[in-house]
């Protein structure tokens, strides 16, 4: 997985990164202070919306009190949850030939995918990202 680009920073939430893999870190992030929170032992935020490349696995669904993902794994073994609205748009992507079908490093089947991570209530999920500008990362 690597940094493509960026956004200038719109949300009013920070990223957050494992200082240990050097991966972002998705799922569930509750309303806290860094300072006062034990769980934030070993990450760090970033101040602005960075898009991602990577060949992602489906590695099954996962679902919540109120929500139904799709699941895929890097090569690295980080694994993220996409939203079903996300998941019906990177299928419309597969389709029409904009995300490649492709294998990874490891010779897994997977796709091609360019994505950026979104907050939805206190969950963080991947969201595909194409058809919209962002400043390539240098």
């Amino acid at each position: 997985m690597k940094i493509i680009g960026s956004l200038k920073k719109a949300a009013t939430w920070d990223l957050k990164f494992d200082v240990a893999t050097r991966l972002p870190v998705g799922g569930y992030y509750r309303t806290y202070h860094p300072n006062f929170d034990p769980g934030m032992a070993g990450h760090q935020y970033y101040g602005y919306t960075p898009i991602f490349e990577a060949v992602l696995t489906p590695s099954g669904f996962g679902r919540g009190q109120s929500s139904v993902t799709q699941k895929f794994k890097t090569v690295e073994g980080a694994e993220y949850s996409m939203a079903a609205k996300f998941t019906h748009v990177l299928l419309d992507l597969i389709a029409d030939g904009t995300i490649p079908v492709t294998k990874n490093a490891l010779g897994d089947p997977g796709f091609l995918v360019r994505f950026k991570f979104t907050k939805q209530g206190e969950n963080v999920y991947m969201e595909p990202f194409y058809n919209r500008k962002f400043k390539p990362w240098e």
